[in-house]
């Protein structure tokens, strides 16, 4: 692989996707994390740089969570890729906490409350797509959410491609923020601005870096990736 989602990844808070500041890479809706870097008032230039072809990714990235959703177990690559990123802790930390407390927005946990139920309920596998950028690399994911005995749930998430490109201050989350707001869909990582557009363009029209800092994030869902979520939950 050419790099191994090195320390700038965001981490599974939720794949995708681990859990809280260092613990989010492979799972939407947690928060972004990466090494501090300067920010510089000025508009990053965002592009990916082709240097070598999307290969796909051998490993897959698996926690569960018990009946009261309850995270129990986390695989050894999770675990291998926390201690990459410098959270050897977050481990011990996340076992035994909620799910719930690690995702943001409301939209986005009811989207995954209803996933879990309807896994439950019929014991059918749900796939979708998801993206799992840092702010250098941009990562197709893909998350699975699999029913297991009694009632505990499974979410496995692997690497589908991933691209490097300029660094985009917006999603370094050690970075100081404005008190500027914007919403990111916690799936496609389109910004509300005010319709949905790609990141790259919304930094384009809108006014996101006039305030010398990076605005702040808060997740919610666009509605392509709402429609294909309810779409895939609704199978049975």
């Amino acid at each position: 692989m050419r790099e191994e989602l090195a320390p700038d990844t965001p981490t599974l808070r939720s794949a995708s996707g681990a859990f809280t500041r260092r613990a989010t890479a492979c799972h939407p809706g947690g928060v972004i994390d990466s090494p501090a870097c300067t920010w510089h008032a000025q508009k990053p230039t965002i592009g990916y740089l082709m240097t070598t072809p999307p290969r796909p990714d051998p490993r897959t990235f698996v926690y569960r969570v018990d009946a009261q959703d309850r995270i129990i177990y986390a695989n050894a690559a999770w675990r291998a890729f926390a201690k990459r990123n410098g959270a050897s802790r977050l481990c011990e930390e996340v076992i035994g906490s909620s799910l719930w407390a690690h995702l943001h927005g409301k939209e986005v946990r009811d989207l995954y409350r209803l996933l879990v139920d309807r896994v439950r309920q019929d014991r059918r596998t749900r796939t979708f797509p998801f993206r799992c950028d840092s702010p250098t690399i941009r990562r197709e994911m893909e998350m699975s959410i699999c029913a297991l005995r009694g009632r505990a749930v499974e979410f496995r998430c692997r690497l589908v491609c991933e691209q490097p490109r300029d660094y985009v201050s917006i999603l370094d989350d050690n970075a100081r923020r404005s008190r500027q707001w914007i919403v990111v869909c916690a799936w496609c990582r389109k910004v509300k601005s005010p319709k949905w557009v790609d990141l790259a363009e919304a930094i384009t029209l809108s006014r996101l870096f006039n305030h010398g800092l990076p605005p702040q994030i808060s997740h919610g869902i666009c509605q392509g990736c709402k429609r294909r979520v309810l779409a895939e939950a609704g199978k049975g």
